[in-house]
């Protein structure tokens, strides 16, 4: 066995006993650098005591340190934590500057702690990292505070161009990080600037934490951070796969307090099995201390599969994430809040690149801009770009809900939510679509919600239960699609106690289908909702798009206001409809009504009056054979006004083919003459 000096050997006893409460393994020794300007780290002179390290001690940078010193040992060379104004590793630690040149060597340590508050007196530490390898395998932590009473603490780590840096495997990962139990008005900031190094690998354990800008403190404590991994960044690892996740925290608070998260990958790869991804979220319901999250990845195909995803979410929240090109976001637990009660000024985004995947399974819900907190607004977009987008699946993993642009709470609160797409596919599974809705309350301003699907080459939404658009006084909606198919169970346009500005449904090319289920087809555009449609045929004569309308029962259906534009033609089908408790016509003939038609531009009212009473059927039924399968009305390019359809008490019959087509026919024989 090696002879150690008794002087050295009692040091690293006493050194080690000392730092067993501070979470550093009893094995290792602390030995403190004391060195300035120029100094070596193999010289005896660089080091409290004279003792230079062997190998497995843990080192803390004293304020004497500036400037910058050579790590010149043997490599590689393993030690234990590296200190940097580290509180709990050295009380003469408070406040260091310094650069370490790594000597071009490989230089391990299990973890990294910069600017750790631990005690009322506030702590400084900067640390440049150059020329060399640095490794990690435990805990990375930069300006954080740990300890009741503890006060500011402000790090800041700097790669430069010569560094190689990798942190594997970590436990946490912790920049700008407030504990609990802390000095009110204290502030726990923390930067880790990456931005130039020549490479650079980080991962996270399952189960491990990533807090970027998190605070749990008392009501004036403040935890500020700032990741920014550059273009040379190799990966990014976060968990390990569903089964063994890790959290992801930018801009989190779990008390009245600020915080403010920026991580930011601009190159490489990033893969992340998390339980939760928070970017601007709080967990506290009765405070306006406002907290920020910034998430970008720039890098090659982002990969996020998360339970819950939390941007801008709750009380005083704003969040940003941003996904570069072919990212892929899988939300597993169907949970996505994007702006939801955030209350403060700015605007929650979700923002894809081109192409990319987007996929929520599970059956919670997906909000959108929520106001639900007096006079604020809540202000949310979501952009999908290109992607393949998945919301729910058919059966019992729908998304609950899809919100976009509402309010609840009988409040004044004010909400504007908007979800695009440009182009790849869009395909959702909801039990209910809610664009620019008002559940309660009549006052403050305009709740609005657009979803702009125009550019999306396959379509399909199926909503099993009501889709609303602009629904409340303070209400308004918009929804525009393309190519594909739309389907709902009751579908509500419009509010007649709503905001002038209404609601519309534009409908490009797409296949509108009312009423999926038995029991729930009732469309109705009320007085301030539109229908714009857009029907063609393509290339194979096929027809592109058109309005069903699905109603076994006898509820009202009710078309105040259609605009077929482009004049490329429009299709009405009416499908299952029982023909002895259904009609078409106009008050003086039958017992619905019919408002009229303006066909061309010109009053057609009285002829279409004619043709339905010169053509109606008697009440007699024998000839209908029951329920036509499908009954179609097509005419092109035209504007219709005010179409109703009722139910009726007695058995009173018209065939609506034969009434539409034979209207038709009159039509055309009369512009032909003319």
């Amino acid at each position: 066995m090696k002879n150690i000096p008794r002087s050295l050997l009692g040091f690293k006893i006493i050194a080690a006993l000392a730092l067993a409460s501070a979470g550093i393994s009893g094995l290792q020794a602390q030995l403190f650098y004391t060195g300035t300007n120029g100094t070596l780290w193999s010289s005896t002179t660089s080091w409290a005591g004279g003792v230079v390290p062997t190998g497995g001690e843990s080192v803390s940078i004293r304020n004497t340190a500036t400037g910058t010193n050579t790590f010149d040992l043997a490599t590689p060379f393993t030690s234990g934590t590296l200190g940097v104004a580290s509180r709990t590793l050295d009380a003469s630690s408070t406040a260091v500057n310094t650069t370490i040149n790594l000597n071009g060597g490989v230089r391990n340590f299990t973890s990294l702690v910069v600017a750790e508050s631990a005690s009322a007196t506030a702590v400084s530490g900067s640390l440049t990292l150059s020329n060399g390898t640095f490794n990690l395998t435990n805990n990375l932590q930069i300006g954080i505070r740990t300890a009741t009473g503890a006060t500011t603490g402000t790090g800041t780590v700097i790669g430069t161009s010569s560094l190689t840096f990798t942190a594997t495997n970590l436990a946490n990962f912790e920049v700008g990080t407030a504990g609990t139990g802390l000095t009110s008005g204290a502030v726990a900031a923390g930067t880790l600037d990456l931005t130039n190094v020549a490479s650079g690998i980080l991962s996270v354990a399952a189960s491990g934490t990533v807090k970027v800008g998190s605070t749990l403190g008392v009501t004036t404590s403040t935890g500020r951070g700032t990741v920014i991994l550059g273009n040379n960044w190799v990966s990014t690892t976060i968990g390990v796969d569903a089964a063994n996740r890790a959290v992801m925290e930018i801009g989190r608070k779990n008390n009245n307090s600020t915080s403010a998260g920026s991580f930011t990958q601009t190159g490489g790869t990033f893969n992340a099995f998390l339980s939760t991804l928070d970017v601007g979220h709080t967990v506290v319901g009765s405070n306006g201390a406002t907290v920020t999250g910034t998430l970008t990845l720039a890098g090659t195909s982002p990969t996020i599969d998360t339970t819950v995803l939390n941007i801008g979410n709750a009380l005083g929240s704003v969040g940003v994430v941003t996904l570069g090109n072919n990212a892929t976001l899988t939300v597993s637990g169907g949970n996505v809040n994007v702006g939801n009660g955030s209350s403060v000024a700015g605007t929650s985004q979700l923002t894809f690149g081109t192409g990319g995947n987007f996929a929520v399974s599970g059956s919670g819900n997906i909000i959108i801009g929520r106001g639900n907190v007096n006079a604020t607004t809540t202000t949310a977009n979501v952009t999908l770009g290109s992607s393949t987008t998945t919301l729910g699946t058919s059966g019992s993993n729908r998304v609950a809900a899809l919100s976009i642009g509402t309010r609840i709470g009988n409040t004044t609160g004010l909400s504007t939510g908007t979800l695009t797409q440009t182009g790849g596919s869009f395909t959702g599974y909801f039990t209910s679509l809610n664009v620019g809705q008002v559940t309660s309350g009549t006052s403050g301003g305009l709740n609005t919600g657009t979803v702009d699907l125009t550019g999306v080459g396959t379509l399909l939404i199926d909503v099993a239960g009501t889709t609303n658009i602009g629904r409340g006084r303070v209400a308004a909606g918009s929804v525009t699609t393309g190519l594909g198919v739309f389907r709902s169970g009751a579908t509500n346009i419009g509010d007649p106690l709503g905001d002038a500005t209404g609601a519309s449904l534009n409908l490009n090319k797409t296949a509108f289908r009312s009423g999926i289920t038995t029991s729930t087809g009732v469309m109705l555009v009320d007085v301030l909702g539109q229908v714009n449609a857009t029907v063609g045929t393509s290339n194979l004569g096929v027809n592109q798009g058109g309005i069903t309308i699905i109603n076994t029962g006898s509820t009202a259906l009710a078309i105040n206001s259609f605009t077929n534009v482009n004049n490329e033609g429009v299709q009405f089908t009416f499908e299952n409809f029982n023909t002895s408790l259904w009609e078409v016509g106009n008050a003086g003939n039958f017992e619905a009504i019919y408002y009229g038609i303006l066909w061309q531009g010109i009053d057609r009212i009285a002829t279409i009056n004619s043709l339905i009473s010169t053509n109606r059927l008697a009440a007699d039924t024998s000839a209908i054979s029951g329920s036509p399968a499908a009954q179609v009305f097509l005419q092109g390019g035209d504007t219709y006004y005010g179409f109703y359809l009722n139910s009726i008490p007695e058995p009173n019959t018209a065939v609506l083919l034969a009434l539409s087509l034979t209207a038709v026919m009159v039509l055309r024989r009369r512009r032909s003459n003319s």
